[in-house]
Parts: structure tokens; sequence; C-alpha cells
């Protein structure tokens, strides 16, 4: 077992040398799950991704212009104090910038911002404090370290963000990567943080942690989109934090002990935590090599007895056997553990909830698990599924290659958004494995067009294996891979056991290429309108019979609404149009469920398609399960 007693280690003996900090104590509105965001967009007509991020922007002072040197020869520290000085927004252009000791930038209302800038530590690390600040758009490179230093965030209502850590994979450094601090009546923001090197690879014992704190902690702590993999003495560990802890659309995978820990009012949303290979072990000698993958660890031990709890919308998916803990882990006392909306698959039994945390409330709704996890627990409901409950992918873009920053851009006036582009031209194919720790299957498929591949690869990739242009190579066991491309999918072999989805789809090998024909044939004989083309999974016989015989409703009833579900979950779903509505048959089935009355619908689906067309505009809509939803406008 990993880490089950009140360990506290405290960074100090680690942090002398690091800072001349050493003496000082250390330490949006909700989420849109998943589930609902596209009954959300179609209700709004139109699907858009928001932009929560400065980094690009180019206002205040440019630190070339004001001398500083971006071929990273010449230290940047002095340059850049002289420009705040002048100007609380300070720009860091494209560039390497050299850093000599720690960047120290201290005070009240400053932003400092960058765009594929990267800062170069031979020595040292960031140390940012004050009020009101802005820190966005950062590659952080410790390479050049034989250890890396403590980035310390302080003091109050601060933002960091889109920030990438480099140099990290260092087994002997004991120190926290970032240690921050947010008093009560205050808050902290980090928003899409990459630190996916980790301390140690998955035959290694580390010592560090990603985050610790041990000083004012009262306040609010939001971390949004995060990509935390391969840290081996807990990830972020906040477990004597006397205020609240939100963790939103993040992913940890193959980390060890706690992925986020905390003790009096912890929250995650939208996360997704993997296990498909071996985390690293600690390295201190009371629990050396121990490791246990724990999503979230509720220490409401340590806070005032009466912790809170919540899941909601999050996804776990465990693959690999060796060292792993239950979902959620809970010490007690404390009030309540809410877990809601999510998915969990394991390929071996495990529990959802495990610890001592027999006397508070445990409740929760609408989960769906699979595999070998347990969900007896309390008064959480959660649905059996025969298929996966879910996959494990990435909530957020892949990290960024060597050099670029978090979403950082060409174009220095350009506004940056903290979503991948899965547009209409783009499909997705997962293949899932359904072998175990000895069975595998291999595939090799080619498509016509750009071909990317979105689950993180492993450090060491094998002989021949990987994405090359349009082709990929890959074998999967018991887990998932995924990608997406555009054009068709012109070859497909495999061998091995395995399921293959292609836009959410299950479909059979000789399905792919088949569509693939087809959907070339129909292209050449029909003009139909987009209604026929960018629905849900129309068949091709479909589309054609459309160009034949629909032209005039078509014309009438220019809109559509596709509503597809999906295995072992039935979605019930209502809207209302303004004008004329009818079922639309070519492109989904008629039910007894579904009810048209006048302008309004209800039903319901499963493992079928339901669809409609309409005049006028989309008054109302609503849905309650996971079927997706597509809207077309034809006007």
């Amino acid at each position: 077992m990993a880490d089950e007693s009140d360990e506290k280690d405290a960074p100090t003996e680690s942090l002398s040398g690091e800072s001349d900090r050493v003496d000082e104590t250390v330490e949006r509105t909700a989420a849109i799950s998943r589930r609902s965001y596209i009954a959300a967009a179609v209700a709004a007509v139109g699907i858009g991704g928001a932009a929560t991020a400065v980094q690009g922007a180019t206002s205040g002072q440019d630190i070339v212009e004001a001398g500083a040197d971006p071929t990273g020869n010449e230290p940047v520290n002095d340059v850049l104090q002289r420009a705040l000085s002048n100007n609380k927004e300070v720009h860091f252009p494209e560039g390497e910038y050299l850093v000599s000791g720690d960047l120290s930038i201290a005070g009240d209302n400053w932003t400092v911002t960058g765009n594929n800038a990267t800062l170069l530590f031979p020595g040292g690390g960031l140390d940012l404090s004050g009020s009101g600040w802005t820190f966005d758009g950062f590659e952080v490179d410790f390479r050049q370290q034989s250890g890396f230093s403590i980035c310390w965030l302080g003091d109050s209502d601060w933002t960091f963000g889109n920030v990438v850590f480099r140099g990290t994979r260092m087994v002997d450094n004991k120190a926290p990567l970032l240690v921050p601090t947010v008093p009560q009546g205050s808050t902290g923001h980090m928003h899409d943080i990459y630190v996916h090197e980790g301390n140690a690879d998955g035959d290694e014992d580390g010592k560090a942690k990603l985050m610790w704190h041990d000083g004012d902690m009262a306040g609010t702590l939001t971390i949004e989109r995060m990509w935390a993999e391969h840290w081996s003495e807990n990830t972020i560990y906040a477990s004597d934090m006397a205020g609240k802890l939100v963790v939103r659309d993040s992913y940890f995978r193959n980390t060890n002990t706690g992925c986020i820990r905390g003790s009096e009012h912890i929250e995650a949303h939208g996360c997704t935590f993997v296990v498909d290979g071996q985390t690293p072990g600690q390295w201190n000698e009371e629990r050396k090599g121990a490791t246990e993958f724990k999503g979230m660890w509720c220490n409401f031990n340590r806070g005032s007895g009466n912790g809170v709890g919540v899941v909601r919308d999050c996804d776990f998916y465990y693959t690999y056997s060796g060292g792993v803990g239950s979902a959620v882990e809970l010490d007690g006392p404390g009030d309540s553990i809410t877990i809601d909306d999510s998915r969990f698959h394991a390929s071996f039994d495990v529990d959802m909830i495990d610890g001592a945390g027999e006397s508070m409330s445990k409740l929760g709704a609408g989960n769906v698990v699979s595999g070998g996890f347990n969900a007896n627990v309390g008064s959480i409901d959660a649905t059996r599924s025969s298929t996966r409950a879910t996959s494990g992918s990435p909530p957020l873009p892949q990290p960024p290659e060597l050099g670029t920053t978090p979403n950082g851009s060409t174009e220095s006036t350009e506004t940056a958004t903290s979503t991948t582009d899965f547009s209409d031209d783009w499909n997705s194919l997962r293949i899932d494995g359904d072998g175990d720790d000895s069975t595998s299957a291999v595939f090799t498929f080619t498509v016509s067009g750009d071909l990317e591949h979105l689950t993180p690869e492993d450090a060491v990739l094998q002989s021949d294996h990987g994405v090359d242009g349009g082709t990929a190579t890959e074998d999967v066991w018991s887990e998932s891979e995924e990608y997406r491309y555009t054009g068709d999918i012109t070859d497909f072999q495999i061998d091995g056991p395995a399921t293959v989805y292609v836009d959410g789809e299950q479909t059979s090998i000789d399905a792919i290429t088949q569509t693939a024909t087809q959907t070339d044939t129909a292209t050449e004989t029909s003009t139909s309108t987009e209604t026929a083309t960018s629905t849900a999974t129309p068949t091709e016989t479909d589309t054609t019979t459309e160009t034949t015989t629909e032209t005039d409703t078509s014309t009438t009833l220019p809109n559509t609404i596709v509503i597809e579900g999906t295995p072992n979950d039935v979605s019930k779903y209502s809207f209302s149009v303004s004008d004329t509505l009818e079922k639309h048959e070519s492109l989904g089935t008629q039910n007894a469920s579904d009810v048209i009355d006048g302008t309004s619908v209800s039903g319901y689906v499963n493992d079928d398609v339901d669809a409609y067309r309409f005049a006028g505009e989309l008054q109302s809509f609503e849905l309650t399960g996971s079927a997706a939803v597509q809207f077309t406008d034809g006007n």
C-alpha cells in the first residue's frame, strides 16, 4: 500500500538553496458537463469555444523593444524589472529568454504575457507575488538544471496560465514544482498547465510532488485544464488546505498516490483519470517503491470534520492493475461525497469508493460503470454497461511541441481558445482492445486526408509503430487507441481481439472501407443539400434517394435535428420549433414512444437514431442522457 498514514512531508530539506524565500511559510461559473454541452449548444443554435486566456495578447511594453535578448544569450531579469517599472503590462514575443537565478516579479496588478516564449533557467525558478497579477503564455525550461527549482505563486487574486514545463524528469529532486498561496477571501486561478513529463519513469522511485502547500490556503484555488503524468509523491497535494480546491477538465495519467488531494472542500469536474501503465514509486524509506493511484483523495480527517467532496462528469479508466487504488479515497469524518454523471471502466476488480467514510453521506446519480468497477456504495446510483463506459480520452488538447506554448500562435493578435478543433471535416476512430495483459490486437490503417493520434503516446515508441503521414500502426491490449482524421479510411487491417468505432458508432472491419467506397459513389451521383450529408450516419442509399424524391420537402422544411442514442443508455429528449415539423424518416427510425404534438416533440433513443425536419427557429431543447445531437440550419 502507498501512503495511508498522516504523511506531511514538508519540503524543508530540499528547499534550502532552492530559493531565498525558504524561511517563509510555504504555501468560472460551473462548467457545462460534457454530456449536456451539445444540448446546450443546440439550444443556442451554434457551438463555440470560450476564450478564457490572455495568452497571445500584445498590449503593454514589448520586452524585445525594451532591450531584451530573444536568442537566450543575455539575461532578461533587469530588462523586465525596468519595463515593469514603467508599464504594468509586459509582453514577450516568440523567442528564448535567459533567466539569471530566480525570475522574481512582485507587486500588484501586473501582467506578463508571452507567445511561444521560452524562459531558460540554468538555475532558479519562478517567484511571483502580489495581488491581481497575471502570468500567461510561457514555456518554462529547466533542462539545464540538475534538479528543477520551485515555482512560488502568491499571494491573492492571481492568474497563472498557458504554461508548459520542460526538464522536470529528475528522480532525485525532492522539492515540489509548484507552491501556491491563496489567503482567505481571495482566489488563485491556474489554467492550461502542462506538467506531462513528471519527475520519474514508471520503473523508478521519485521524490517530488507536483504541487504542495503549507501556507495561507483558506481561499479558493481553481485549476482548469491541467495535464499531469508520472509524479511519484502525490500530484495536487493540498491535504491541509482550509479553503476550497476546484479542479476542472484536467487529465491525470499514471501518476502516484493522490491525483487530487484535499481536506476541507474538494471538487473535480470534467476530469479524466487514467492508469494504463506502471506509475513511479515513492522514494522515502517508510514507503519506498510503493504505488497506489487514487483519483481523488479526500483527507477530511485533516480538516474541520465537515469536509465536502464532489466528483461530477468525470472519467476513470483503469486497465493496468499494478498499484491501483479506488477512484475516490475517503478519510473521515466528513460531511458528504457526491458522485454524479461520471463514467468508470476497469479491466480488473476495483472499488469506486474506499476508505474510512462510513459516517458521511454518499450521494449521486447518472453514473455508468463497466468492467470490474464496483459501484455498490451508499446512495450513489450507477448503471452497469456491457460496453466500455469510457475510453479515458483527454479532455484538453495534447501537450504543445517543444518551443511552443499552450494555445501559442504565430499571429500575436489572435484570440486564444482552449478547445481542440473538431470541425465537421474531422471524423473519429477508436479501437478498443478486447484482450488482456497477455493478448493484444495489432492494427494498421490508412486515410486519404490528415490523421492525428489522440491517445497519449508512451515515452518510448515501438519500432514501426505510430503515425506516419496518413497511416497508423499500433497494438492495443485491454485499453483504447483513438484517432481523428479527414477524408476516408482507404485501408484497415487488424489481427487480434478488438472492437472498432467510427464517429462513436460500433462498426465491422468490412464496413469501414465499404463506407469509403459508397461515399465516393454517392458524391459523384448526388447534389443534395447539406441536410442529407451533415447529419448523423445516414446510409448512402438514403442520401441518393433524397435527392430524387424529397426536393420539395427539403426546401419547405430546410432544418434538421438528429438525436443519436448510445447502447445501454436510454436518453430522453424534447424540443419545440416555431413552424412546421415532421419526422425525417430517411435519417431516423419511427417509434411509438416518439410523439409530435403540433410544433413540439418528445421521445426516447437507445441504440437508435431519431431525426426530424422543420421550418422556422429552434425555440427550446432538453436532453437527459448521453445521446449525441446534431443540428443543421438549411436556411
